[in-house]
């Protein structure tokens, strides 16, 4: 009944104020998803070697065709591989919103520069609008 209530009431309330997120958030966000999306790569496939290697060597065709039980090292082996193959699949969301966050970071912005203009032999700074264009790679 309270889950209920609260629920409600936070559907019912008004919004709160969102606060506009900044390039460098997005490009922290974008490396760190980035350096973990790699870390998982690496493991997995480190892990699915080892396990594929482990499987390999502990296979015995004979014992398998007879019914006799597992090797409990094959087994290990065979789950090593496969939460190998798991992380390695797990990293493919992280590079994507990565690339997605790194891509928000590429904004356009509207802001004064300074330029020098020449009058009447002098020259005087002055500013004027203008429209850039941030990309990060």
């Amino acid at each position: 009944m309270i889950t209920l209530l609260t629920s409600a009431l936070n559907t019912i309330s008004q919004q709160t104020a969102i606060t506009p997120k900044t390039e460098e958030y997005y490009l922290e966000k974008s490396k760190s998803q980035k350096r973990t999306a790699t870390l998982l790569i690496v493991a997995g496939s480190a892990a699915t070697v080892v396990g594929f290697i482990g499987a390999v060597k502990n296979f015995d065709p004979l014992s398998a065709a007879f019914g006799a039980p597992d090797s409990h090292q094959r087994n290990i082996y065979g789950g090593t591989l496969l939460v190998g193959l798991l992380s390695g699949f797990a990293s493919i969301p992280f590079y994507l919103t990565s690339d997605h966050n790194k891509n928000l970071a590429a904004k356009v912005a509207v802001s004064n520069q300074n330029i020098y203009l020449l009058k009447q032999s002098n020259s005087t700074l002055s500013k004027i609008p203008v429209l850039t264009l941030k990309i990060y790679f």
